[in-house]
This record gives structure tokens, sequence and C-alpha cells, in this order.
């Protein structure tokens, strides 16, 4: 385990404990991420780069995870091409990211908190199943029971994708596991049959962009930026932290490609008080590692760029998000960041003590023996006493 208190009022540190020492953060990863979102994407998430002409409209992917996602009801980029009568083209691009994050397990690929990483997300690249509905009809005749002549839709099933297709196959299952969200393989070739299903006109793929001279050149932009950094840190989402890793490397090289890590490793934090080794944008990655001190180091340059109450907006709070049934009688007092997986657990945030100080505080701990529940008590016991000092 690893600990580091910092009194924000005084500029000291309050405790260290393997503060300098490395560890696996699991999602407190994504304030690293949501840090670098605040620096480089605009106030608005870019849904689509538009180049129009005079008879179509070609639209480039951003990147952009909201588009056509439940969690999402107002859809301006779905409006936008809904609304134009002329022809549509997505261009296809050439990026250099994998669907699937550097260090992530293969074997949770049916999992709904590993979808694929992708240039054009649609639904958020999960497909819902519920019974006999399906979130993405397109889907339906992909569906495969084990037993169709005696299969039940009332009775509790799980649902698997196989590896290699998105083929999904239906079994009886002994617990209630639905509404049951599997990510699907996604391509190009998909993200356009479903704005053309959706949309229901024509879309076609080219690798032809059209003459900038001719042309009009646009963003249509989809959400807040913080909107999205607010439901990203209190659900914990791995799709919109990656998704807008994604966007801001089409920002900042033209391209969707992993290598903005090392950069913004080399940029960004050149000043960390412990260099990061930084390989994704969630968490999923266990070769992901840093220090407490680090993170303690992001959560100032968060709360100097944006504010102590643009923060409290961001991170959840006691009682809410991933901290639900955590921290209920400080609620508001405390907002933080969970992260874990199998055997690791950290909590990184800030606190208002009743003495009225500001402390920032990390908390790492790896290879845990017992319950990841016994670790978390633990760590809120410790934290509820330290807001009591």
């Amino acid at each position: 385990i690893g600990i580091s208190i910092y009194d924000a009022e005084n500029d000291k540190y309050l405790y260290r404990y393997n503060a300098d020492k490395y560890f696996v953060p699991a999602s407190n990863v994504k304030l690293f991420t949501a840090y670098a979102a605040l620096l480089f994407l605009p106030d608005s998430i870019p849904g689509i780069k538009v180049m129009e002409n005079q008879d179509a409209v070609y639209i480039a992917p951003t990147g952009d995870p909201t588009f056509l996602h439940p969690s999402f009801p107002t859809q301006r980029v779905y409006d936008f091409l809904k609304n134009t009568s002329k022809s549509i083209y997505i261009l296809k691009e050439k990026n250099t990211f994998q669907k699937w994050g550097n260090g992530w397990l293969w074997d949770d690929y049916n999992d709904a908190y590993m979808p694929e990483r992708c240039a054009f997300p649609v639904y958020g690249n999960v497909v819902k199943f519920d019974n006999d509905k399906i979130s993405i009809p397109v889907f339906r005749d992909s569906l495969k029971y084990p037993v169709p002549d005696n299969y039940n839709p009332d009775q509790f099933f799980s649902v698997r994708r196989q590896f290699y297709s998105n083929q999904f196959i239906f079994s009886e299952a002994a617990e209630k596991q639905k509404p049951v969200a599997v990510p699907f393989i996604t391509s190009d070739a998909l993200s356009c049959k479903f704005l053309s299903d959706t949309l229901h006109k024509n879309i076609s793929i080219t690798n032809n962009t059209p003459d900038p001279v001719a042309s009009r050149t646009y963003y249509i932009n989809s959400q807040s930026r913080d909107t999205v950094l607010a439901m990203m840190m209190h659900n914990s989402d791995n799709f919109l932290a990656e998704q807008l890793m994604l966007i801001m490397s089409k920002q900042q090289y033209g391209i969707m490609t992993d290598a903005i890590l090392d950069s913004l490793s080399a940029g960004l934090l050149k000043d960390i008080p412990q260099p990061m080794k930084w390989k994704d944008a969630s968490g999923l990655s266990r070769y992901n590692q840093c220090t407490p001190d680090d993170i303690i180091y992001v959560l100032q340059k968060m709360k100097m760029k944006i504010g102590i109450k643009k923060l409290d907006e961001i991170l959840p709070k006691g009682n809410e998000g991933t901290l639900k049934n955590y921290f209920i009688t400080e609620d508001s007092a405390i907002h933080a960041k969970t992260g874990s997986m199998s055997n690791i657990y950290c909590l990184s945030g800030y606190m208002i003590t009743r003495k009225n100080k500001l402390l920032f505080f990390s908390i790492l701990a790896n290879n845990i023996p017992g319950l990841l529940s016994d670790a978390r008590r633990k760590i809120e016991t410790f934290l509820k006493a330290l807001r009591a000092l």
C-alpha cells in the first residue's frame, strides 16, 4: 500500500508511506486522462468533421463516443445527418491504434466494461439484450439459441459473443443476468451500416476527399466536454476514457494513435514527481504504473486548471457514482476516484476536513490477499478519521 496526504492550503505533505513507490493504479489513471482532456479538448466535444460541397456531405470521424449512446439524449450529429438532403460519405482514414489497449486482458472481450475502440463509435460499441428485446436490430439475425425448440425467453440467460464474429450465443443461467450488454466487433463497414439503418439513407465509405477549394469545412459538436468527463468519472466508464484519448490524438496529430500517451508523458507530465508508465486511458491495463505522489500532482494540476468547484462536478462525492454506499455521512465533503481490479483497490481525491482544510489524498493498494470490500471499508475508516483530525 502507498499513501500520500497533502495539505493544499499550507503546501506541504502531512503523511507519506511508500508514496514514491510504483503501483498499478487501475481506474485512477482516468484522473490523468481527465486532466489531459481539460487541457487539449475544447468545451464541446467535436462530433464529426464535415467537408461539404454542392452535392454531398463528407464526414471524417473524430472518435466521439457519444454518438447514439443511450446516456446522451441530445444528438446534434444525428440531427445534422438526418436533416441534410445531400449524399453522405464517410471518409476512411489511416489510424494506428489497436481495438484493445496495451496490456488489456483478451478474455474479458465479452464484458461490457471492455468495448473495442474505434474511429466511429455507435451505441457505445455494445449491444444490450433484455428478454426478446435487442438494442441494435441489425444483430437480430446473429442470435443463436442452443435449444431453440424449448427455449423460454422468460428464463434467466447469459449471452456470449463468439470471439471472432458478431454471433451471440444464448444459454440458460442459474442467476438473473439481464439485461445483458455485450461488446461487438467494430468495423468501418458496420458503423456505416448502423448509420444507414438509423437514418434510413444510403451512406457510403470513400477514400476520396472532396476538392478543398470547392468545399466548406467545419465541425459538428456533440456534447459538453465536462458532461462527458463527469459521466466518465462517476461511472468509471472505460469506453469514454479511451475514446476521449483518441479524440485528443486526432486533434493533436491528425490521426488516432496510441503514441499520444508517450507524448503526454514527456510533455504534459514532464515535472511529475516520479515518471509515470502510462499505457492506456482507462486503467484497464496492468502495465500502468504510477506513485501516490504522482496522483497528488495531477489532482493539484486539475484544481489549478478549473478550480475546486468545477472539480466537484466532475468527481463523484460520497455515496455517489462508484462511491455509492461509501462516505454516506461525508457527502460533498469528500470527492474521489476509485480504481479496482482483481487484488487491487485505489482511491484518490480530496476532502474538506472538519476544520475546513483542503486535503488531497491518494491511497493505492495492490496485491490485496482478501476481499476488496474489506480493503475499501478500511480505507474509508482511515479517511474518516483523517477528516476528523
